[in-house]
């Protein structure tokens, strides 16, 4: 029938919306380099459907910016893959726009964010608020990637992965603050 099955179990993999899919390869790609590589179930969602997922026997793993809520009935062990900087994109007239003066710059500028669950999110916020700037939010997204079309249409800034600043730029005529 020229299909062959893999002789390892298959892997179950949550992954959380706000994670760009191009980091979750990269994380991803070197198992999928082994000789007989298992399947890879990859399932998206929010922290919270995915601990349920997980609770439930579903999900082997889950890849998430935010360390899951205390109190779980769920046994959850979890440690740090990466650490990555946040960056501010936009299309290069609004990155000139903000430039100078920056941060000050960034008083009340319209910017695109992740969903409040967000562990990239929160590292910005916390960042506004130790430079004692608000922002106009025009735009809450679940999903990091419509996050970034939006954001390259040049209606706000928007926040990234400092990992993927070079792909930013280069995918979508992106510049970086």
């Amino acid at each position: 029938d020229g299909k062959s099955e893999s002789t390892r179990a298959p892997l179950h993999l949550g992954v959380v919306n706000t994670i760009p899919r191009s980091l979750v390869y990269r994380l991803l790609e070197p198992a999928l380099r082994l000789p007989e590589p298992g399947t890879v179930h990859l399932h998206q969602g929010n922290l919270e459907q995915l601990l349920s997922r997980m609770s439930a026997g579903g999900l082997h793993l889950i890849l998430a910016e935010e360390k899951p809520p205390q109190g779980l009935a769920l046994h959850v062990y979890c440690r740090p893959l990466i650490e990555t900087g946040v960056c501010l994109y936009g299309t290069p007239h609004l990155v000139k726009k903000y430039q100078e003066g920056f941060p000050q710059s960034l008083a009340n500028a319209p910017m695109l964010l992740p969903s409040r669950e967000s562990g990239l999110r929160t590292r910005l916020e916390e960042w506004l608020a130790s430079q004692q700037l608000s922002v106009r939010v025009v735009g809450e997204f679940d999903d990091i990637e419509s996050m970034r079309v939006f954001g390259s249409q040049g209606h706000a800034l928007f926040p990234a992965h400092a990992t993927l600043q070079t792909e930013a730029e280069v995918s979508a005529g992106l510049e970086s603050l």
